[in-house]
């Protein structure tokens, strides 16, 4: 949805280290990331002079290794929170398992199964990664919005107005130059491990953990 506004730049996972930062990196004939960083202004910023990403803790944390950090001017931060990590987790196990990462991923050849130590594990995870944000809003005074996972998925054009609200980001004719929709992943299988891992006398206690919600 940002994106197909033609005005918040077209973020995407552009330091996920794992595929996306390797493989434009490699498309756009760079051998720094300085340079890996000016590219991506060039080519991904919209009419308005819009810029944006998309990054979970870890990959953002790369960009104050990389000291790219301080290019980070005027930064606004959209933050994206889902307060039931139980399913996050198990659509995060389900996706490492799988490497389909959003509905419209081609499905790998293999099934995913239901792992308590892996489960165990994605939670912690992202435990570790909300945490990490909670401790970055508070030693920075970047300004933030919070957008949670349910109102987004529930009316993505309300959202919208509501990034775009906050953001206060000029106007500029509309680029088109659309993403593939994507949808929400949790099914039956989903709601099935969710069940199972409640259940389960070995899995981590959410209530008792210091996640920032």
């Amino acid at each position: 949805h940002l994106w197909d506004t033609g005005i918040l730049g077209r973020p995407a996972e552009y330091f996920n280290f794992n595929r996306p930062l390797l493989t434009l990196s490699a498309r756009f004939g760079t051998e720094s990331m300085e340079e890996y960083w000016d590219v991506l202004l060039q080519k991904r910023t919209t009419a308005n002079g819009v810029f944006g990403f998309k990054a979970h803790y870890d990959q953002f944390q790369f960009l104050f290794m990389t000291g790219l950090d301080r290019k980070l001017n005027g930064l606004k931060i959209v933050r994206l929170v889902r307060d039931d990590l139980i399913a996050e987790a198990v659509s995060f196990s389900r996706a490492i398992q799988t490497q389909a990462w959003t509905s419209s991923d081609a499905l790998g050849d293999t099934a995913p199964v239901y792992d308590t130590n892996h489960l165990n594990w994605c939670l912690a995870k992202l435990i570790e990664q909300k945490n990490g944000w909670h401790k970055f809003f508070q030693q920075y005074q970047h300004p933030y919005l919070t957008v949670r996972y349910d109102a987004l998925c529930a009316d993505p054009d309300a959202v919208t107005e509501r990034v775009i609200e906050f953001l206060q980001v000029p106007a500029a004719p509309v680029q088109i130059a659309r993403l593939p929709q994507m949808a929400r992943q949790s099914d039956a299988l989903s709601a099935e491990w969710i069940a199972r891992y409640l259940a389960d006398p070995n899995r981590i206690k959410v209530a008792e953990t210091k996640a920032d919600q």
